[in-house]
């Protein structure tokens, strides 16, 4: 593991190790471009491989949470406290409501948006495992995981996916709760002095243009994927953390050395996770399941509604005053034109919802 210096300032380390974050991040985009610069044919001997590790895996055998604990995924750390609130109490969701007004049946290309994101993800792995074979200085490789067939035999898989699925009871300020999830990669990293350090891998995709991965508007992890990662170094132990957005919208098929830099379709931004950060997160948990057991819900973030699953349920729960609030949050994001578009549909549906109009008194409520 990686060695760092205990003469350092708690601050000066934190900026040593996010800085070795970056370095990571841009060493990896760098040894993906040269795997991709080669555009190799494909590895069925890999392929066939890997298929066979997933055909192993057995469902009935992957880790039982305690029923009796609230549970939370990495991937919705970022959610609406008042949505994990109506989970965690049984509400019920928008998809289970059979006159609900925010069903989410999906529209077709809203489907088709998601598994081209999903399938982004599994080519990206796979194609990690490929340059660990044609690549002779090989800087990344998947860490490996010991795992067992439906007949009792062991194989190594890579640590992704199905094969990372674990869960952890975390206990914060006396409170309760599991964390579940399996993660798009654990990877080592060996640096230039031979150290080798693990490495947590994320993957997301954009698809709407060109620009989302411009240099210009990415400068940095999204806030929602940085509690995701957060919840993941939980999870698995991991400090050192590259989230990967590829970008399935092109600007060209021929663009010039600038353009491309401009525009690059593949970003890589590395991130040390601190204690500090973790605890962060933990608080965040402990607080919503505090709500739960008071029976008091958490306030609702409409800059988190569109991918709410319990809109219904939630806009049902609102009370007058947090109405009232609800309408004077709209000024806190002047500036923020796309963000509080978001907001003011989302409190279109909450009033459509109660039967209220923008003219409503306390009379109509």
């Amino acid at each position: 593991m990686i060695n760092i210096s205990k003469g350092f300032t708690e601050d000066e380390q934190y900026l040593l190790t996010d800085s070795i974050a970056d370095n990571i991040a841009n060493e990896f985009f760098e040894y993906m471009e040269y795997f991709y610069s080669y555009n190799f044919n494909e590895d069925f001997i890999l392929l066939k491989s890997l298929y066979w590790c997933y055909l192993q895996v057995d469902e009935y055998k992957l880790p039982k949470v305690d029923k009796e604990l609230p549970v939370f995924r990495p991937s919705g750390i970022g959610g609406c406290p008042r949505e994990h609130y109506m989970r965690l109490s049984k509400a019920i969701s928008d998809n289970d409501l059979k006159d609900s007004k925010t069903k989410n049946l999906i529209e077709p290309y809203k489907a088709r948006w998601q598994r081209l994101g999903t399938k982004s993800g599994d080519y990206f792995q796979y194609d990690i495992l490929h340059a660990e074979k044609v690549i002779e200085d090989n800087k990344f490789l998947f860490e490996k995981v010991e795992k067992e067939t439906p007949l009792g035999e062991t194989y190594k898989a890579p640590h992704f996916e199905q094969f990372s699925s674990t869960h952890k009871v975390i206990e914060h300020n006396g409170k309760k709760f599991v964390l579940s999830g399996s993660t798009d990669g654990i990877m080592i990293y060996t640096n230039e002095f031979g150290e080798e350090i693990r490495v947590g891998l994320e993957i997301k995709s954009k698809q709407t243009t060109s620009s989302k991965t411009s240099r210009y508007s990415m400068k940095k992890i999204d806030d929602k994927h940085l509690q995701q990662i957060i919840g993941y170094s939980i999870l698995f132990e991991v400090d050192y953390w590259v989230v990967v957005y590829l970008n399935a919208s092109k600007k060209s098929w021929n663009m010039t050395d600038e353009e491309y830099y401009k525009n690059p379709d593949f970003r890589v931004f590395g991130k040390y996770i601190s204690e500090d950060m973790r605890n962060d997160v933990k608080e965040k948990l402990s607080n919503i399941v505090k709500s739960l057991h008071d029976e008091n819900p958490l306030p609702l973030q409409l800059d988190n509604w569109n991918f709410n699953e319990y809109k219904q349920s939630c806009a049902e729960s609102v009370t007058k005053d947090e109405l009232e609030e609800l309408l004077e949050s709209r000024d806190n994001f002047i500036g923020e034109s796309w963000k509080k578009k978001a907001v003011e549909q989302a409190l279109d549906e909450i009033m459509d919802i109660k039967g209220l109009d923008w003219g409503w008194t306390l009379e109509d409520f």
